[in-house]
């Protein structure tokens, strides 16, 4: 499934609680409390059009960051099986620009729950 922008990636990515963020780019927003926000944010490794994680931050509305944590792709997130015959050379799971949109490079995912639920459940430490 390609994607237009990196925005709607995120909302695919976080399909299950897509109703409890807030999107801006390549970024999303979750309150936590009235002075707690987490700020998730997909990120890059290497190369600008590879994004391989996701980066959650745990911001205090007035006294900044309390804590930063990635979350990578393959170390969550299970290889859906593909006849693609490249699918074994590519050693991260990704996903990348290819300039007209976003997609998975190659390697899809099973599911994207497995990493949604691993960033929630970091980020009720701090609720």
């Amino acid at each position: 499934m390609a994607y237009k922008t990196l925005t709607a990636a995120m909302k695919d990515i976080f399909k299950s609680r897509v109703d409890d963020l807030k999107f801006f780019g390549k970024k999303s927003i979750y309150s936590i409390t009235d002075m707690i926000v987490a700020e998730i944010k997909i990120g890059w490794s290497g190369s600008s059009s590879d994004y391989t994680h996701l980066v959650v931050t745990i911001q205090h509305k007035e006294n900044g960051t309390i804590a930063q944590n990635s979350f990578i792709f393959e170390e969550y997130l299970e290889r859906a099986s593909t006849s693609h015959p490249n699918a074994k050379s590519v050693r991260k799971m990704y996903i990348w620009d290819d300039i007209v949109d976003f997609d998975w490079y190659i390697v899809y995912p099973v599911s994207t729950k497995p990493i949604v639920d691993a960033i929630f459940e970091y980020i009720e430490v701090y609720r």
